[in-house]
């Protein structure tokens, strides 16, 4: 014999004798040495199988938290850029809101200064006659108004003073549509 007959006896199975076997006849049987040997068990085989599914359930869960970690982070820092970007530009905007504000309210002061200065001095003027004559006078020479009558030079002052208001008004949200634009 060569030098592997010795490794040849040792994988050659023993043999196993019948009044060897365990109770179920092939779960557990002793070898001639006397050794245990187990043969596998279809329930052995099953719970292996169970096993190694457990297993890859778990891994496939632990890899997608870990998938769900990533896009929760990823989301987050998106959300923490963009509500900065909105930030900077609501405190922009709110900016213009108060520089539009400002130059209208000025602007609604000066009409209003100008149609109290205007109302002082029509004061001066005369009433509206009682008895006005049937035809206009032909001596009219323009359109100045400086001959209207108290009543009708102050309603004519009201009038253009709300359109300055009104006009003042519409230039402010111009200004502000403008630069929102911008």
């Amino acid at each position: 014999m060569g030098p592997f007959a010795d490794r040849a006896a040792r994988i050659t199975p023993p043999r196993v004798l019948p009044e060897q076997q365990g109770p179920a006849g092939r779960d557990a049987a002793r070898t001639t040495d006397g050794r245990l040997r187990m043969i596998p068990s279809p329930l052995m085989i099953l719970a292996v199988v169970i096993a190694f599914v457990l297993n890859g359930f778990f891994w496939f869960a632990k890899g997608s938290n870990a998938a769900d970690t990533r896009w929760t982070a990823k989301i987050t820092a998106e959300r923490l850029v963009a509500t900065e970007a909105a930030r900077a530009q609501e405190t922009k905007w709110k900016g213009v809101v108060n520089e539009t504000s400002k130059a209208y309210l000025a602007r609604i002061n000066a009409v209003r200064g100008n149609l109290a200065t205007a109302l002082d001095s029509l004061r001066d003027r005369p009433e509206r006659p009682r008895d006005l004559p049937d035809h206009p006078r032909a001596e009219c020479a323009g359109g100045t108004g400086a001959e209207l009558s108290r009543p009708d030079a102050e309603f004519l002052s009201r009038e253009a003073a709300r359109a300055d208001e009104q006009r003042a008004g519409l230039e402010a949200c111009y200004a502000y549509a403008d630069a929102l634009r911008r």
